[in-house]
């Protein structure tokens, strides 16, 4: 499509208008005339025809007194007078009485374009009382004459209108070019020569007749500096954000390099991970610290709202609790200090939520400290029925800030051969939605169940590919820790 454009000829309005312009005036043109030869033609033998009447009232008398007194040499005058008249070739009187023709002028009586009028001779016979017919008169007349005279009339007329349409055509082409063309062409030459990394530089739109009015040639310019200051705006608005993806996706990356790579490798329980961001910088933080030989400490975390201010904010609450390892197994001593930090960081519309569980390998037992968070699942070996693991405790903001420490609780269980226990964010369950009749939390304890004696590879596998297929896009981080009592 593109090469066919390129292949065709360019033809200037201001050229092409005025042929068409030509073209359909000489049509019309043509048209008219020969309607206008036709009508002339006709006019031209009524003329001829009046012609011939004329001599039927003035001479007709004369030429049947001259031939009852059989006076040749007088008829025959008179027909050459009849001759003598334009467009008539011929006139010819046949004498009845005696057999004569009496002619002036000649024609050839096959010739289709030769017309024949007759006239009756009559003459009042004194001596009998009564009209008496004593000839005829015939008058012939050409209208191949009349025909070639108009049609040079035609002709002549013809060019006379062609010639003015040229001059017209010319003036309008004129016209064309100075009010249409040269601004079009101003047009085209700023759109070809745009250039984008120089886009202050302004269509000064002239004219070379400036009446100072406002036509659709100058909406057009108009437009066209409107577009050049939208394409600005959205380049400097593009490289903006080119600018904020960039540096979204380097803190992406320092915030993904402080996360743990890999659950660590434990004899007597399994342990396992999944980090899935929605975008690019996360609210979600979590760790598994192995302390002592003896502990494991799990954390996980949730900054309500999203983009840059909760990942900054997960992303200080983590190195926070990082840098207070005296405080590992002190959760509400540990839990307290986070609050007095991170008060006044927050944002009046958001809050941090989080779960820290204490593992003591020794004596398989896990205690759990929450700060808002969601219950985690517990699901024992030989049981279908999940329980929820939720100490009381208000989240991280400056809404709850005062009753914060105080509400602190703690809550202890035994963990068996095969348990299963999953720590995890609000997004893990929201992906998981599919209809009013079933929750997230339905499908995940399902999933959990139908494959309860595969690996805690296989299950946080068999969760996300379930996730994968709820939502086309992904609206909220996940975030889980998986663990399991070795049997």
């Amino acid at each position: 499509m593109n090469k066919k454009m390129e292949n065709r000829r360019f033809f200037s309005l201001a050229f092409t208008i005025p042929i068409y312009i030509f073209l359909i005036s000489m049509v019309f043109i043509l048209i008219f005339a020969y309607m206008r030869f036709h009508l002339e033609l006709k006019t031209e033998i009524n003329k001829v025809n009046f012609k011939i009447a004329q001599i039927e009232k003035t001479q007709i008398d004369n030429i049947e007194l001259q031939l009852w007194d059989l006076n040749i040499n007088a008829v025959e005058l008179i027909l050459q007078g009849i001759v003598s008249i334009d467009d008539i070739i011929c006139a010819r009187v046949i004498y009845d009485s005696a057999p004569k023709i009496i002619s002036a002028g000649s024609f050839c009586e096959d010739d289709p374009d030769i017309l024949k009028k007759k006239f009756k001779l009559i003459f009042f016979n004194n001596s009998i009382g009564a009209k008496e017919r004593i000839g005829e008169l015939e008058i012939f007349f050409s209208i191949r004459g009349i025909r070639e005279n108009v049609r040079k009339n035609t002709i002549a007329i013809i060019l006379e209108e062609t010639l003015q349409i040229l001059v017209v055509a010319f003036v309008i082409s004129l016209i064309i070019y100075i009010l249409i063309i040269h601004p079009l062409n101003q047009l085209s030459s700023y759109a070809i020569n745009f250039d984008l990394e120089n886009m202050d530089q302004t269509l000064i739109f002239k004219r070379r007749l400036d009446f100072n009015i406002k036509d659709d040639i100058w909406m057009v310019a108009n437009a066209l500096n409107f577009m050049r200051l939208s394409l600005v705006k959205a380049t400097e608005k593009l490289q903006m954000n080119l600018k904020i993806e960039a540096e979204l996706k380097a803190a992406s990356k320092i915030q993904q390099f402080s996360l743990m790579e890999k659950a660590p490798s434990l004899p007597d329980y399994e342990v396992d991970f999944a980090y899935i961001p929605s975008r690019n910088v996360s609210g979600d933080f979590y760790d598994i610290i192995t302390y002592d030989e003896r502990f494991i400490i799990f954390i996980i975390g949730d900054v309500a709202g999203k983009g840059i201010p909760a990942g900054l904010t997960a992303h200080t609450s983590r190195i926070l609790i990082k840098s207070r390892k005296d405080l590992f197994l002190k959760p509400r001593q540990l839990l307290s200090f986070l609050n007095s930090a991170m008060k006044d960081e927050i944002l009046e519309n958001s809050y941090i939520t989080l779960t820290e569980a204490i593992l003591d390998r020794k004596i398989d037992f896990i205690s759990f400290f929450n700060a808002g968070h969601l219950p985690a699942l517990l699901l024992r070996k030989d049981s279908d029925e999940f329980l929820e693991i939720k100490p009381k405790g208000y989240p991280i903001s400056k809404l709850h800030n005062q009753y914060f420490d105080e509400h602190i609780e703690t809550l202890g269980i035994n963990v068996e051969d095969g348990d299963f226990i999953l720590i995890y964010t609000d997004g893990l369950v929201d992906s998981l939605y599919e209809s009013p009749g079933q929750t997230g939390y339905d499908k995940l304890k399902k999933v959990i169940i139908d494959n309860r004696n595969e690996s805690l590879s296989c299950i946080k596998g068999k969760i996300l590919a379930d996730t994968s297929s709820s939502l086309p896009e992904r609206s909220d981080d996940i975030t889980m820790l998986l663990i399991r009592k070795n049997i």
